[in-house]
């Protein structure tokens, strides 16, 4: 009789993202996090264009850009930018998230292996005075992508605010030629916010020639809705399966 291996995934020596991940599992506590988010109308077709299918659009269609700075979390400090088409799914209004950017390794690592945001590594700037709030997003070279602001900003009630939920699409490539990727489906990411205080400002958004091929200007705005600035308390819980991609 042949004698078979014994080992299990308890016991395997690679460092592998499950056997020896640069970060800790979640969920994540994050505390006192600042968060920009730029509402602003786009194109029905263009919204369309970058929804899967199972997602249907907002109405009017229209997109979001968040800019987070995280000062306390499992790994340190670090920021993370988001661009996102606003949806609904199951009747939920939710949001798909296109393209983001993360400033810390550990931080990209974990925002990809774990909760799949399409991040790839930059520099993230995200200031707030009495008058005005700024932000900006840059590739890792500095070559500017994103810049954005609120100006005449007012503190308002903090009981007015709500995120939308995060969707993001989850692929792991075959390492075999010709074959379709290993997983291919929809996340939902659910952060809780106990939001600790709040203002609305005028927005301005500028994009960047480097936006379009990095992935940042897919959306032309086409009507500034809202932008608000926030300190909350939040986290990154375990994701939730959404569904397949493409849905069978």
């Amino acid at each position: 009789m042949p004698d078979f291996g014994k080992l299990t995934t308890a016991t395997l020596p690679y460092t592998t993202p499950l056997m020896a991940p640069l970060y800790p599992s979640p969920p994540w506590h994050l505390e006192n996090a600042r968060i920009l988010q730029v509402s602003f109308e786009i194109a029905k077709d263009v919204s369309l264009a970058w929804l899967p299918p199972g997602l249907t659009r907002a109405i009017p269609a229209y997109a979001q850009l968040l800019v987070i700075h995280y000062p306390s979390s499992p790994i340190g400090p670090f920021s993370l930018a988001v661009l996102l088409d606003v949806c609904r799914f199951q009747g939920r209004s939710r949001a798909f998230s296109l393209v983001a950017a993360v400033d810390v390794p550990a931080a990209l690592a974990a925002l990809r292996e774990v909760w799949a945001f399409p991040a790839t590594f930059g520099t993230i700037a995200l200031e707030k005075t009495e008058t005005r709030v700024t932000a900006s997003v840059a590739t890792a070279a500095g070559v500017p992508l994103v810049t954005c602001q609120l100006g005449d900003v007012e503190e308002i009630d903090h009981r007015q605010m709500r995120f939308e939920p995060f969707l993001n699409l989850r692929l792991v490539q075959s390492a075999h030629e010709g074959k379709p990727p290993l997983v291919a489906e929809i996340l939902q990411v659910d952060p809780a916010y106990h939001i600790k205080a709040a203002w609305r400002g005028r927005p301005q958004i500028r994009l960047s020639e480097a936006a379009v091929t990095e992935g940042w200007g897919r959306f032309t705005p086409l009507n500034l809705i809202a932008g608000i600035y926030t300190v909350c308390d939040t986290d990154l819980p375990f994701a939730r399966y959404a569904q397949e991609f493409p849905p069978r």
